[in-house]
């Protein structure tokens, strides 16, 4: 075969997998997207739905908004069950399950306020119960049993909680005392035990929290006085060290922030006197540094 005929026939070939889209080495990457996949708004665009809405929780590709009676109503990707309603799903873009309107999470339950993270939600009723759903790595669900739950399951323990911080595959909950607990992958708790954990363990220490935010793997609490505490993995607590910790260490700097938002690779914070201040890697200037010269 001359390489005329040769190139004719790798041309065919690359054409037939892409249009079959299985089996000679998995789907084309090349493909068409499908009508669902290029949809784009430019626009805001209304929620195809009668109700009315308070409270509003952005996941990373679903939402979830609460009526004034707190009922939970969430649209969006579903395919580790993060929506938490066994409805029938009224999408499919071929990839993921999905709804593109609004489904009830558990019809009997009245939320106070919901956290959606990427493979699971979680949210606490209107009595500080902490309910979660979704994939369960790592026991991240809390609810003390292995599995994944397409509905609310109770955190266990009988804990109550006035606020709660959803990170990638850990949650930690605050208490209206200023307690903060922890539960699923093991770095992230801050417990010093450095085990999973499927249900909440305390975070050390004995500090009182105002405030608490999750991350990816790590996590951080403010304390009513603006001092930052972080555990977690290495670069990211803000001690001035390359070192991870089980349990939490202060930020260096004496700084005292009002306001902290912990990140996948960064951590940012304003400090009592306005400064912005971040730390955690800088890649793709996520420390809003200029490493890379003018």
């Amino acid at each position: 075969m001359n390489k005329h005929l040769r190139s004719l026939w790798f041309g065919f070939a690359f054409a037939v997998c892409a249009w079959l889209a299985a089996g000679c080495g998995g789907a084309d990457p090349y493909r068409k997207l499908t009508p669902i996949e290029r949809q784009i708004y430019l626009e805001p665009a209304l929620v195809s739905t009668a109700l009315s809405f308070d409270r509003v929780a952005q996941g990373y590709d679903s939402a979830c908004m609460l009526t004034p009676a707190g009922e939970a109503w969430c649209w969006g990707s579903d395919e580790t069950g993060q929506l938490g309603a066994l409805t029938a799903k009224s999408c499919q873009s071929g990839l993921v399950a999905c709804s593109w309107q609004p489904v009830r999470a558990q019809a009997s339950l009245a939320f106070a306020s919901l956290s959606p993270s990427r493979r699971h939600s979680c949210g606490i009723d209107v009595a500080g119960k902490a309910w979660c759903w979704g994939r369960n790595p790592y026991g991240v669900l809390g609810r003390g049993l292995s599995g994944a739950s397409l509905v609310p399951a109770a955190v266990t323990g009988g804990h109550r909680f006035a606020s709660l911080a959803v990170g990638g595959n850990f949650n930690c909950g605050l208490t209206s005392a200023g307690a903060a607990g922890c539960w699923g992958f093991a770095l992230s708790l801050g417990d010093g035990v450095q085990a999973h954990s499927d249900v909440p363990v305390a975070v050390a220490g004995g500090h009182v929290f105002a405030s608490v935010s999750a991350g990816y793997q790590h996590a951080c609490g403010l304390t009513s006085d603006g001092m930052a505490w972080c555990w977690g993995v290495s670069f990211l607590t803000g001690s001035g060290t390359e070192d991870e910790s089980k349990v939490p260490v202060a930020v260096a700097g004496g700084h005292r922030f009002r306001v902290l938002q912990a990140g996948g690779t960064a951590t940012c914070a304003i400090s009592l006197a306005g400064l912005p201040l971040c730390w955690g890697l800088n890649a793709n200037g996520a420390v809003g540094q200029n490493n890379l010269g003018p």
